[in-house]
């Protein structure tokens, strides 16, 4: 039997190779997110290790909480160094500042390469203790100098003996003379970060550090080892200062940065299954065809002595031997995705120049699993069809019959489809705790109930589709849109694979659209201001801006009210909340805050805290409770609730003083500035001399409310491009799906086509058909995925309204831009099958059995 199914696989093969290729493409996409992975996995692994090779204790504040997930260490009294120094044991003691810098090119523009970070250091004059080791030049010597890293340096044609500016955290732009370049081991950089480092003397107080440090780090001296000098030198240190060793330290930071991160790959992953879920409809549909082509063989199988069990056991042989194969070429093509990843992520400031991909023994294996199980899983219910052969269809005509819709489908359908809305609802609205996989749950399950119940709505839909093309193309669009309803179930089925991909940005169109709706109308509602300052680098979270910037503007004459805003994260007990951080005295000039109870925004004292009207519901708060807020530097403050205001994204559900967050944090920047003009200045005479006050400082924008408004509109839309690249692998898949039904049905077709040539349709009529057919299916699954992502687009809108998103816009104009895409994507799928049709022998077609 095995020798007759090895046999069966040659004969059709080529039916077989477009769907091979659907697999091969979705595995190759797992395989790439997870050897992408493993190499993110083991450069931070080694490069934290390089770093921290030669520090054998580190000292550092006792942490104050977490950072999205990523501990909180503050800074410590510079005295703190001089008691270690004198801990028995310790060779040598360096204590080092790490804040942001950032530098500016010959252009005039901030360095900032994507989300990596932009780090001020200061010089670490121990050879044997620094992770930093000179490429060229020397290391820096007085407050006017500075060493950046090789790689900015290479890219930014740079050299020793330059002159660089740099904006600091606290003075804003000053011009150093570059004295050397470095890098970390053989790398020149760390992961795409820009570095500027500065002498020991003066870099804490440039830095915006002084009289204090970050960390302390511990050489020991020959024959001590490192868990002895930091058992000593934790013995010696004030409370909340506390000693590990560098292996502990090069441990946490990786797997921190590992923690922090790890979201790509699993958000990468995520669009790589579905991939696999989409290829798994190419494959029932493949098999399901090839059975149904198959008949008479089968049956004749059945004829000559073989079981039931004997045929399944075949079918399943074939999608097994398919399975393995697909999987082996899609992990060798998973590496070539895997190099077009770290591209990408190298694009966004992940830098990964250097390291070796990882291929491990698991990737394999999964690859293997995962395209061998869902092409296996994914023909079962063929196969299971194929035992029902009887031998008596061997003396049957096996032309294709017209396809049916049982009840048991619709009701199954139903039941899918009502389970997977319910877990949306109960995932979006009614739970807390896994939301995320409950609603991706319930989403698998709609596509799959949509999937299932989609055969009865093939008629009358394309019906209605086709009508026009009956009208204006005649016979052969008559004959297309007949044809397109022939097998429901098969062109539901290829429909379905398109639905899936359509169907999910569809679903981001609505949520990115009422997104920016939402946001421009809080903007028009709350924000008074002529001109708004903001990033130019919205991804780099320690690169905002300084607040020398809303000095400098405070002393220009044509403006009239400065009011910078800032904030970051707090904890409360176990919880990591947001909180903003406003100038009492000028933030109603330019903003509008609405308070429903307490006393006026502008009477927030430092001890207290103003809260929206979500956070006085969700925490149960009123007007003179407390609410213990734990910022970076130790200590819990106790703010009094002193006003409850309306529901203002822009100003979250938190608001304290800017010199409450200042004295809480160690590094302090702005996140908006708000301007308005002094009476009488005209706005284009306000915007000239508002960048002429901000000339050093590239990284910032100025905008008006218009502006603005466009900017995050535009950011807006690049997250949904990136999400629907990510897709186009899926709709990809679901086209040479379409391809691949449309080929197989010609197979299948191959005495009917005979018969119509040989009444007179020419070949350009055949085409003509065939892509007409091919056109309808296409269209219709683009129709369902709009549908069904219209419907998970509303569901998050609503699910996310308490945070501001209360805007709804389903894009109409994009929906229609997705439907009108599907029509000529069904045109290149059509290419193929029409001129293979178009070609088929008349007579040869007639006589054939």
């Amino acid at each position: 039997m095995f020798k007759t199914t090895w046999r069966g696989i040659l004969a059709h093969k080529l039916r077989l190779f477009l769907a091979t290729t659907a697999i091969v493409l979705g595995v190759s996409f797992v395989t790439g997110t997870l050897v992408i992975g493993d190499t993110i996995n083991h450069t931070f692994d080694s490069l934290f290790q390089v770093i921290n090779a030669k520090v054998d204790v580190e000292v550092r504040g006792a942490s104050t909480g977490t950072v999205q997930g990523q501990a909180i260490h503050p800074p410590m009294p510079a005295s703190v160094l001089s008691q270690v120094q004198n801990v028995s044991g310790v060779k040598e003691a360096f204590g080092s500042v790490s804040r942001s810098a950032v530098i500016v090119d010959r252009d005039g523009k901030a360095v900032i390469n994507g989300g990596a970070p932009t780090f001020g250091l200061i010089w670490d004059p121990y050879a044997d203790l620094s992770a930093a080791t000179l490429r060229s030049g020397s290391a820096p010597s007085g407050a006017d100098q500075v060493v950046i890293d090789a790689h900015t340096a290479t890219t930014k044609n740079f050299k020793t003996g330059d002159k660089v500016t740099i904006v600091l955290p606290q003075q804003g732009p000053k011009t150093f003379t570059i004295s050397g370049t470095t890098g970390f081991g053989d790398r020149d950089t760390i992961v795409g970060a820009t570095i500027s480092i500065f002498d020991a003397q003066s870099g804490p107080a440039l830095l915006g550090a002084a009289g204090e440090f970050d960390t302390i780090e511990l050489r020991a001296q020959p024959g001590v080892n490192a868990d002895t000098l930091r058992a000593s030198v934790n013995a010696a240190l004030p409370k909340g200062v506390e000693a590990v060793t560098g292996q502990q330290v090069a441990t946490e930071q990786s797997d921190a940065i590992k923690s922090n991160i790890g979201f790509l790959t699993t958000f990468l992953l995520v669009f790589a299954l579905i991939s696999v879920f989409v290829a798994s409809f190419i494959i029932l549909n493949t098999f399901s065809i090839l059975v149904a082509q198959r008949t008479r063989e089968l049956a004749l199988l059945r004829c000559l002595g073989a079981t039931r069990r004997q045929v399944m056991t075949s079918v399943l042989t074939e999608a097994l031997i398919t399975g393995i194969v697909a999987s082996l070429l899609g992990i060798a093509v998973g590496m070539v995705i895997a190099i077009g990843l770290e591209a990408l992520l190298g694009s966004i400031g992940l830098d990964l120049t250097g390291s070796t991909l990882q291929l491990s023994a698991g990737t394999i294996i999964v690859g293997l699993l995962v395209g061998t199980l869902v092409t296996v899983m994914a023909s079962f219910l063929p196969a299971r069809r194929a035992t029902r052969v009887a031998p008596v269809e061997a003396l049957r005509d096996s032309a294709p019959s017209i396809g049916t819709v049982s009840l048991g489908r619709i009701l199954s359908g139903a039941g899918l489809l009502a389970g997977g809305i319910a877990m949306i609802v109960i995932g979006l609205f009614v739970i807390s705790a896994n939301q995320l996989a409950v609603t991706g749950a319930g989403a698998l399950l709609t596509f799959v109930g949509v999937s299932v119940i989609a055969p009865m709505l093939v008629g009358p839909v394309v019906r209605v589709l086709g009508a026009p093309v009956t009208r204006f193309r005649g016979v052969p669009g008559k004959l297309a849109t007949d044809n397109a309803q022939r097998q429901p179930r098969r062109t539901a089925a290829t429909a379905s694979a398109l639905m899936i991909g359509v169907g999910l940005v569809s679903c981001f169109s609505v949520v990115t659209a009422s997104l920016t709706d939402s946001v421009n109308k809080v903007i028009d509602r709350t924000v008074s201001a002529d001109y708004i300052l903001s990033p130019d680098n919205q991804g780099n979270g320690n690169a905002l801006i300084p607040p020398d910037v809303a000095t400098r503007l405070a002393a220009d004459t044509k403006v009239g009210t400065v009011s910078p805003i800032s904030g970051g994260t707090f904890h409360w007990g176990s919880d990591e909340l947001f909180v903003q951080a406003v100038v009492p005295d000028t933030i109603l000039r330019v903003a509008d805050v609405s308070v429903q109870s307490g006393t006026p925004i502008n009477q927030l004292g430092d001890g207290d805290v103003a809260i929206s009207e979500d956070a006085a519901k969700n925490r149960a708060l009123k007007i003179g409770d407390t609410v213990p807020m734990q910022f970076a530097r130790p200590g819990v403050h106790q703010q009094r609730v002193s006003a409850v205001f309306a529901r203002n994204p822009l100003l979250g559900d938190y608001l304290v003083t800017g010199s409450t967050w200042q004295s809480g944090n160690v590094e302090v920047f702005d996140i908006l500035v708000l301007v308005k003009g002094a009476p009488g200045v005209a706005a284009e005479a306000l915007r000239s001399s508002i960048k002429q006050d901000l000339s050093g400082f590239p990284n910032l924008k100025v905008e008006n409310n218009a502006e603005y408004k466009a900017t995050q509109a535009q950011n807006v839309n690049v997250a949904l491009n990136f999400l629907t690249v990510l897709l186009v692998l899926a709709i990809i898949i679901a086209l040479l799906g379409v391809v691949n039904t449309m080929a197989l049905a010609i197979v299948e077709r191959v005495r009917e086509l005979g018969l119509v040539r040989a009444l007179g349709m020419t070949r350009a009529q055949t085409r003509s058909m065939v892509r007409w057919e091919t056109v309808l299916i296409t269209v219709f699954g683009a129709i369902l995925g709009c549908v069904v992502g219209i419907f998970f687009g509303i569901s998050l809108v609503r699910a996310f309204a308490s945070s501001g998103v209360d805007v709804l816009n389903v894009s109409v104009g994009r929906q229609i831009a997705y439907v009108i895409v599907a029509f000529f994507a069904g045109l290149l799928a059509a290419i193929w099958p029409a001129r293979r049709a178009s070609r088929v022998d008349v007579l040869q077609a007639i006589t054939t059995e």
